[in-house]
């Protein structure tokens, strides 16, 4: 094999020992490549891997609990039952008496919370009307309760009082509230 030398003059060199060379130096070549190759693939698992450590996370604030959505839902609630009492059955105001009971505990008084506008609104329907209005009304704002209540139990503090106990009832006798 003839092959152009660095000063310009053809030379005649040993292809064998050039493909041989080539061959070794190939081979060097990869087998360095996989031997590095297992350790930077172990480096990436075990980054992947490695949990972080407690002296890499940051302190997780926990907001407080907001229980406003569970107390307007019970303040809605005894609301409700005041101001549809005249208008249904089944008592409404004793049903939602444990609300007055649980802000007693906490040395709050409940002010009226019957609404006049809404009573005033109601007395111009014929009974079974106005019943049927507070029917709906009181059985919103129980589903509301109890859903609120839930939440609350779920993640108020142990010092903060229990949710009261409060179940709707049969707010009318026949159906619509034809009895009222």
């Amino acid at each position: 094999m003839t092959v152009l030398g660095a000063d310009g003059t053809l030379r005649q060199c040993n292809s064998g020992k050039v493909i041989a060379m080539i061959r070794l130096v190939l081979s060097i070549a990869l087998l360095l490549g996989f031997m590095a190759l297992p350790a930077s693939s172990q480096e990436a698992d075990a980054e992947v891997a490695a949990p972080a450590g407690p002296e890499t996370e940051e302190p997780v604030e926990v907001p407080p609990f907001d229980a406003e959505p569970f107390l307007n839902s019970m303040v809605a609630l005894r609301g409700a039952g005041l101001t549809c009492a005249p208008y249904v059955g089944d008592d409404p105001i004793r049903r939602t008496q444990g609300v007055a009971g649980y802000f007693t505990a906490l040395g709050q008084d409940l002010p009226d919370l019957g609404d006049e506008e809404t009573q005033a609104s109601l007395r111009r329907f014929i009974g079974s009307q106005a019943a049927m209005l507070c029917q709906s009304m009181l059985d919103s704002a129980f589903a509301r309760y109890h859903a609120m209540a839930t939440d609350y139990e779920a993640n108020r503090p142990p010092e903060w009082p229990a949710a009261p106990a409060a179940e709707p009832g049969a707010w009318c006798a026949q159906p619509y509230c034809l009895d009222r």
